[in-house]
């Protein structure tokens, strides 16, 4: 996972609320390992084709500039629902490297941190002005600094967002949950040294 600091990338406003994990990774489509499941095709499939597949022009992500948008600007409880963490390859295969709301599913924000897309929070009524803005200026970029938890947009918006700590300090390092188990490989050595001599029989 690389390291994230500062990064600037075109933001897609998406006003749905409650959005929930099987409406951005429909269960259908969940089968095939990850480098192999064009997961980014997938996301939230079900608004973004008909039933033949074909694109709805009128959905936002299939409309030019937001088609390379890698900032998704979410509403209220976006990410609710069951903890599959194909919602978040979906958003990263996608392109998303940020994901800003006023509220995320508990899950669906740890899997964000663990795979290298920001999980940002923010207030409700800023984040409300600043969609209508997106809305206004497709193509509009933000720059997100994840060392000051910081967003910055057009004209004069800049707002504070809200991390947890412990999904900052992963991914302004890059860690992945290999990196922290090789961390204490030491440990884990003298642990299982020790238990082997406490129950030899094992």
């Amino acid at each position: 996972m690389h390291p994230f600091d500062l990064f600037t990338g075109i933001a897609a406003p998406f006003d749905a609320i409650d959005v929930d994990t099987d409406q951005i990774a429909p269960t259908r489509f969940l089968l095939k390992p990850r480098d192999q499941g064009d997961y980014g095709a997938h996301l939230l499939h079900d608004q973004r084709y008909d039933i033949r597949g074909n694109e709805k022009s009128e959905f936002i992500l299939n409309q030019e500039p937001y088609r390379k948008a890698r900032i998704l600007v979410a509403n209220e409880n976006f990410g609710c629902g069951s903890s599959r963490e194909q919602a978040v390859w979906c958003c990263a295969d996608f392109g998303f490297r940020v994901i800003v709301a006023p509220s995320l599913g508990d899950i669906f924000k740890a899997n964000c941190a663990k795979l290298g897309v920001v999980p940002a929070i923010v207030a409700a009524e800023p984040l409300e002005r600043l969609r209508e803005s997106l809305h206004r200026l497709p193509g509009t970029t933000l720059a997100v600094s994840l060392g000051d938890r910081v967003i910055r947009g057009p004209g004069n918006w800049k707002e504070p967002f809200y991390i947890e700590e412990y999904f900052r300090h992963r991914l302004l390092k890059g860690v992945t949950d290999f990196d922290l188990t090789a961390s204490h490989t030491e440990a884990i050595h003298d642990f299982k040294q020790t238990y082997q001599q406490r129950v030899p029989w094992s």
